[in-house]
């Protein structure tokens, strides 16, 4: 499946078939608001944002962000806190393979796929696929190189005084 998402988008992912089963479970309707949009017409400011916030150092790395791991597991050995540490890369394989649930058996096999993901889409097209599957706190229509938030209204924003990431905390190539 790998192979085929480097030129095929990919129709559904595991958390996709997990939130419809749950839906179905609790009796619930379901509405799949997915059409994915090619990178070219994703905002580069959204593009920018979500790397700054996610994985600051994806274009520096093959998968696996060495350097924010250590630091994780620093934190989960003197703090007792839980970090995350994982890359966009490790969040995209989740999301297209395994779903939302949490194990070591995940991490384990989330580990022999991010190399090979890593390999054969390259980072474009694994920024692409992410921005199109990942779960969103709040719900972004990405449009023509503009990006518009559902929640604005709610939050008191307008396009006056919405926030944009900045493209001087990340570089795209």
């Amino acid at each position: 499946m790998l192979a085929a998402a480097r030129w095929i988008d990919p129709p559904t992912t595991a958390v996709h078939i997990q939130r419809r089963l749950q839906a179905w479970i609790h009796n619930k309707p379901y509405h799949e608001r997915y059409k994915f949009i090619p990178l070219s017409q994703i905002s580069p400011d959204l593009q920018h944002s979500v790397i700054a916030a996610e994985d600051a150092r994806f274009y520096q790395h093959h998968g696996f962000d060495w350097h924010q791991i250590q630091i994780a597991a620093e934190d989960d050995l003197e703090r007792g806190r839980t970090r995350g540490a994982s890359t966009i890369t490790q969040q995209l394989v989740k999301n297209l393979f395994f779903g939302t649930g949490r194990s070591f058996l995940r991490k384990g096999a989330e580990f022999t796929l991010v190399p090979v993901a890593e390999f054969v889409l390259g980072k474009r097209r694994i920024l692409e696929i992410y921005l199109n599957v990942v779960e969103w706190a709040l719900v972004f229509m990405v449009q023509s190189r503009r990006v518009v938030t559902t929640m604005e209204p709610r939050l008191g924003m307008s396009a006056g005084n919405r926030r944009h990431g900045s493209p001087r905390f990340c570089r795209l190539p």
